[in-house]
């Protein structure tokens, strides 16, 4: 994962990192699979550097992202990732290309699709699975059906 560090950073000179982050985001484009982290101290503009960069590449790439407030981390581990799988199922809710997401869903996760499920309800919406992927009826030798 790339990293680009606030520690040292002035707050609000912020064009060599929105720079810095719509470089890599061309690399991503060109199916270099990677992410990129985004972090430093309360208060020195990560949120708006990553607003100015999501206005600059919103109509290239569906978008999610996820914030984590101060305190959040020690109480709920995986808040951001919470989010920003709410973030990207609202998109693509409002998006009108639902079913085609759902269908690339369904099509890349196959049984895996379950378990985001659980976590992500709203993802029902998108996939439209009237059951769970993981059953599938089998008949016994005297008949019986049972899931599995």
């Amino acid at each position: 994962m790339k990293k680009l560090d606030f520690q040292n950073i002035r707050p609000l000179k912020r064009q060599n990192e929105l720079n810095w982050l719509l470089k890599h985001f061309d690399s991503i484009l060109a199916n270099d699979s990677s992410a990129a982290l985004v972090e430093g101290p309360s208060g020195v503009g990560k949120s708006t550097l990553l607003k100015s960069l999501l206005s600059s590449i919103a109509d290239k790439a569906l978008i999610c992202y996820g914030k984590v407030e101060q305190g959040t981390a020690a109480s709920e581990p995986f808040a951001a990732i919470m989010a920003a799988m709410d973030t990207l199922i609202e998109k693509i809710l409002r998006s009108g290309e639902g079913e085609r997401w759902g269908r690339r869903f369904r099509e890349s996760l196959g049984v895996e699709l379950d378990l985001l499920q659980d976590s992500f309800p709203s993802l029902q919406g998108i996939v439209k699975v009237g059951r769970r992927l993981s059953e599938s009826t089998e008949t016994t030798e005297n008949g019986e059906q049972f899931l599995l």
